[in-house]
């Protein structure tokens, strides 16, 4: 999936600077509590991330549509059966744990991954 050269783009600056800074023996919490996430994988994280948006809100944060996915797909030249079926797999295991933790309370209720990033941006949220 094309979307992780750009992923790539976006941080690869920082996460240069955050390792140099962790290569001359400085603490940096931030890449030691990193999540490992295989590299077979991320597509499916980004794919994650762009079809997020299009989830159906409304008093409460709901689910990824299956037509967005399919729609996904279908721009991004997904054809491959197996593939298109692992891709929604994987999207509505993301997907179900996202909407299950959106729907805790306290003051993350109905946020999305879009919120969560830029909170983390402005230092509000670790």
């Amino acid at each position: 999936m094309g979307l992780q050269r750009r992923w790539g783009e976006s941080w690869h600056e920082k996460l240069e600077f955050l390792e140099g800074l962790q290569d001359e023996g400085k603490n940096v919490p931030s890449l030691d509590d990193r999540p490992e996430l295989d590299p077979a994988l991320m597509g499916y994280w980004e794919a994650f991330h762009v079809l997020s948006p299009s989830r159906a809100m409304g008093m409460t944060v709901g689910y990824i549509p299956l037509e967005e996915m399919r729609a996904y797909m279908d721009i991004f030249s997904v054809e491959d059966s197996v593939e298109r079926e692992r891709l929604v797999l994987y999207i509505q295991a993301l997907d179900r744990v996202f909407v299950e933790h959106a729907h805790e309370p306290g003051d993350k209720k109905g946020t999305t991954p879009e919120d969560t990033m830029r909170e983390r941006r402005r230092g509000r949220r670790r």
